[in-house]
């Protein structure tokens, strides 16, 4: 499966904006599609809302057209009329040539019946500038006051990518995704690409792509194509893509991948590390409560077995002899090491193979 497909037909967000949108789309009003920059698969979003408008067997055509941003020449921006647009686009060349100035695009087609655009639901997509915007919903607002009497008018949608705007009277619809949408993604395009992984590599996996996927769907499927080689290497894998994905410099991207990886790993393995040291002194208890109490390195007194963590554990069985056997001693040690390397932010970062053997032997 696809992941544009897994994006907009199995992640619940996604699939509840395209719902949204197509029975907002049934009303007969128009309205402003709120979209990031960089829309996650924007053609398969296209392709579901189509598929949703045909299941609603509404009497009307649903056509895009996309809008060109006025371009700056000699420092003066170009005048793009959006009445002019809409006669060159959605018109009849006859409509179109019968128009005269002196009165406005809109007005004239408000008050023409005879126009296919009519019987139209009109997608007006890449509307990137606020005045741009603006001109359109001042536009739709003229030619809705003129259509009135008409039988029928036509729809407009304006797809808008830039900052919010509000606009009264005319419904938004606003997309945007987040962290916890590109979790649930990560999840399930692991699972789809290899049944056999062990779970514990896809919640790694998935934590060292969220972090460094910046809520990008799009980014964080390329991190997932990488499979082990992110896992094994994961600051040479992301050094090598994210420069090329982002345009940012290899030297401006280095510290914050750092950062990024080590709190992936932070993420992940201490939950483990706490799970594993509650296991560990309710296993010992007997053995480890008669040797208390111990001073931890603020001096406080530490009474009670499951308050002693690996740094104690770790002193306790250097120093009494025989309290556990040799290899939990070992594993103890492995345990400290691990959380102490983890903690320390100039340590560098964590092997793999030991997360590995961690996931094996001790977790």
């Amino acid at each position: 499966m696809r992941a544009g497909d897994v994006w907009w037909r199995r992640i619940g967000h996604s699939i509840r904006f395209a719902e949204d949108v197509a029975h907002a789309m049934e009303d007969e009003r128009g309205l402003i599609l709120a979209l990031p920059e960089k829309m996650p698969w924007k053609t398969t979003f296209y392709q579901v809302i189509d598929e949703k408008w045909r299941s609603l067997h509404i009497d009307r055509h649903l056509e895009r057209v996309e809008w060109r941003e006025p371009v700056v020449r000699a420092g003066k921006p170009a005048r793009s009329e959006v009445g002019s647009f809409v006669l060159k686009h959605l018109c009849d060349p006859r409509v179109a040539a019968n128009y005269f100035p002196g009165r406005s695009c809109a007005e004239y087609l408000g008050k023409n019946e005879d126009l296919t655009m009519n019987d139209s639901y009109i997608w007006v997509t890449n509307i990137r500038t606020r005045e741009s915007l603006q001109k359109w919903v001042s536009f739709v607002r003229e030619y809705e006051s003129y259509a009135r009497s008409l039988s029928r008018m036509a729809v407009f949608i304006l797809e808008y990518s830039g900052p919010a705007q509000a606009y009264d009277g005319v419904p938004q619809h606003t997309y945007q995704a987040e962290e916890c949408h590109c979790r649930v993604f990560c999840l399930e395009m692991l699972e789809i690409a290899d049944k056999t992984q062990l779970p514990w590599m896809r919640n790694y996996m998935t934590e060292l792509v969220l972090r460094n996927g910046r809520d990008d769907p799009e980014l964080c499927d390329l991190l997932l194509q990488q499979g082990e080689a992110l896992m094994r290497k994961p600051e040479e894998t992301l050094l090598r893509l994210l420069p090329q994905y982002t345009g940012e410099s290899v030297l401006r991207l280095r510290p914050e991948i750092t950062s990024n990886i080590r709190e992936a790993m932070m993420v992940f393995l201490f939950p483990l590390l706490e799970r594993c040291r509650l296991r560990f002194v309710a296993q010992y208890s007997e053995q480890l409560a008669p040797h208390l109490p111990i001073q931890n390195p603020m001096g406080d007194p530490i009474d009670l077995p499951q308050d002693l963590e690996w740094g104690q554990l770790w002193w306790l069985s250097r120093n009494v002899r025989q309290l556990i056997p040799a290899d939990d001693a070992q594993k103890v040690d492995r345990c400290r090491s691990l959380r102490n390397d983890l903690a320390h932010t100039n340590s560098p970062l964590i092997e793999f193979e030991r997360i590995d053997a961690f996931m094996r032997y001790d977790a």
